[in-house]
């Protein structure tokens, strides 16, 4: 499925060989503010390499962040197809004017909060290990740089060149670690100079 919205259309187009997009269920729905205000399941009828189209009708938006309109094929419990585009809307002129988080180094850690958030950032590891908002935590584990892609089947031979696979050759992306040198507050921004390479090898 591939999507196109223009005004209040939005073109439909089928990109299957074979198959009736009427075989799955189509919704659509609009987001204000990362607020859904409408949901509607639609019936339609497109013909394998055809386009139909439907009108979208929505009032004046007025939001702070942005409006959108998300669409979705969907067979039994799978979304197959997701598509996003983005709606007019006015934004909202917000008169509060919103300050700096307060950063405060404890340790080994950076901590930068404010109201109902609360972002600890390692000098150990470079990176956020916790991210609290609303008294919930956000994260599973500590967040991590990551350059690493899993070889595909056509690069079966040359994937011995950055994966671990002896101790001869290969950058080891796979094994990649981080190494911190310095981690500092300035002008209420943390500034990291840390060095990311495979294991025994060069950065």
């Amino acid at each position: 499925m591939y999507t196109q919205f223009d005004g209040n259309v939005l073109t439909i187009t089928n990109r299957y060989d074979f198959t009736n997009l009427n075989k799955f269920k189509f919704m659509y729905n609009i987001e204000v503010d990362g607020v859904k205000i409408e949901e509607k399941e639609v019936e339609i009828f497109v013909l394998p390499h055809e386009k139909c189209e439907l009108q979208v009708d929505y009032s004046k938006i007025v939001c702070k962040y942005g409006a959108y309109i998300n669409c979705f094929l969907i067979d039994g419990n799978d979304i197959i197809a997701q598509t996003q585009h983005a709606l007019d809307f006015e934004i909202i002129e917000s008169e509060e004017k919103v300050g700096f988080a307060s950063l405060i180094e404890d340790g080994e850690e950076i901590i930068a909060s404010g109201d109902n958030f609360k972002y600890t950032f390692s000098k150990t590891y470079g990176n956020f290990t916790s991210i609290i908002i609303d008294s919930k935590e956000q994260l599973s584990s500590k967040t991590e740089i990551s350059t690493f892609r899993a070889p595909i089947d056509n690069e079966r031979n040359i994937k011995q060149f950055w994966v671990f696979e002896n101790i001869w050759q290969g950058e080891n992306v796979d094994k990649a670690f981080i190494n911190v040198h310095s981690c500092k507050i300035s002008d209420n921004k943390i500034i990291t100079y840390a060095v990311y390479g495979g294991v025994s090898k060069l950065p």
